[in-house]
């Protein structure tokens, strides 16, 4: 049992709230602190600074690479729009885990200020905002009957 002989007293200027135990001390004397290197990124890790903007999709890593499309319904949609507008993007394989949605597709802009993903309709957006050529504004009645089809019945079924 310890005795108040036995214990060093605070050194002066220190706060007994705040002192090192004893075999705590002992601890981080004996074993050094060591900080190892980072480690490099996974090859597939997105670059910091991407010359175009990437679209993530459902899709199998050969195909990725060919530019092949997705066999995904809403994911082959936005690839589509994005090839219609012209805009030059690349192809990332995916799954809805690495989505902040929680599902495919997405869009990352090429690197800029604010390269937030872009998902649904602001795919659309960056699109028309970026297109090479003017996209059309179609609407008709027998359109949007269609496209509710689509992204509404089809979807859930798939």
């Amino acid at each position: 049992m310890a005795t108040a002989v036995d214990q060093k007293p605070p050194a002066p200027g220190s706060n007994r709230w705040f002192t090192v135990p004893r075999p705590i001390q002992w601890l981080f004397d004996h074993v050094p602190l060591h900080v190892y290197d980072p480690e490099d990124l996974p090859v597939r890790s997105p670059a910091i600074v991407r010359q175009r903007p990437a679209l993530y999709v459902f899709v199998a890593d050969g195909d990725a690479v060919l530019g092949k499309p997705s066999y995904n319904p809403s994911c082959l949609k936005w690839q589509t729009v994005l090839k219609i507008a012209r805009v030059e993007f690349d192809i990332v394989p995916s799954n809805n885990h690495a989505s902040p949605s929680g599902a495919l597709p997405f869009l990352l802009p090429a690197s800029s200020p604010s390269s937030r993903p872009l998902v649904g309709e602001k795919i659309h957006k960056y699109a028309r905002e970026n297109a090479a050529r003017e996209l059309p504004n179609i609407s008709s009645p027998r359109l949007e009957a269609y496209q509710a089809l689509l992204t509404q019945n089809i979807r859930p079924a798939w």
